[in-house]
């Protein structure tokens, strides 16, 4: 039986089983493969959702890569509010990646209500660190500090050339923090 997969080389939807080398979990038990199945499974059967790679790039074991949502309800060419939304920064922050999954699920249901944005959605931007269950990277850094600090970090290089390329008209960073009481 095939499933639908991000193929992280390719960069694209493909509707065959996920590679047999890609590890289903690491240490903390978590699999990306797994977080975002269905997110995947809406993109292949949806007309305004579609799906691709920033890149990918081995650590270790695993096989790391950022994907990439775009939203658009139709495909007509007219000015769209262009915004990107980021989500799982903090690999420990694993409610900002479903936040954005069920955004990603409601615009499928009800596009009417994006008519007037292009949205970029990156539900995981610290593969590493979400498999691991930690907040930095497989290198032991908080990534939401290492931008436009010409950082050696493999996903903020992919993500800042990302945001330069697309010049948004607004970016959302979404984050989730089960410490804290509140204000």
């Amino acid at each position: 039986m095939s499933t639908s997969a991000i193929t992280p080389a390719a960069g694209a939807i493909s509707s065959r089983p996920a590679p047999a080398t890609r590890r289903p979990a690491s240490r903390a038990g978590r699999s990306i493969h797994d977080l975002l199945a269905p997110l995947v499974k809406l993109v292949v059967q949806s007309e305004v959702l579609r799906a691709d790679s920033l890149g990918c790039w081995r650590s270790g074991e695993d096989l790391l890569f950022l994907p990439r949502f775009f939203f658009q309800r139709r495909k007509v060419h007219k000015p769209r509010i262009k915004v990107g939304i980021f989500a799982g920064i903090h690999g420990d922050e694993p409610g900002s990646v479903l936040g954005l999954m069920q955004l990603a699920r409601a615009l499928e249901c009800y596009p009417e209500m994006g008519r007037n944005y292009q949205l970029w959605l990156y539900p995981l931007c610290n593969p590493g660190g979400y498999i691991d269950g930690t907040r930095e990277s497989r290198s032991g850094k908080d990534l939401n500090r290492q931008f436009w600090k010409n950082s050696s970090e493999l996903e903020v290089q992919l993500l800042e050339k990302e945001i330069s390329k697309q010049r948004f008209n607004g970016i959302i960073s979404l984050h989730c923090d089960d410490t804290s009481y509140g204000v």
